[in-house]
């Protein structure tokens, strides 16, 4: 089998961090297809974003109808 790893990090002591990561493990008992699925959404709905690079992200701000719910994709 061919297969690439690559670490994420988390800093604990960040509040935005640690909320992401407990999110994240509570989600899903397989964090790394989770992680797949979640980049695979991102990659395939990019043209939503393309104006705003990956750090900007953060600074957007959604309404309730642009929310969408993980358990309506998986």
């Amino acid at each position: 089998m061919n297969y690439k790893r690559k670490t994420v990090y988390f800093n604990m002591e960040n509040e935005k961090q640690k909320e992401l990561y407990e999110w994240c493990t509570s989600e899903s008992y397989n964090f790394s297809m989770f992680i797949r699925t979640l980049l695979s959404i991102y990659k395939d709905n990019n043209v939503l974003i393309e104006n705003t690079s990956v750090e900007d992200l953060s600074k957007l701000q959604s309404t309730e109808k642009d929310k969408v719910y993980m358990n309506d994709i998986l």
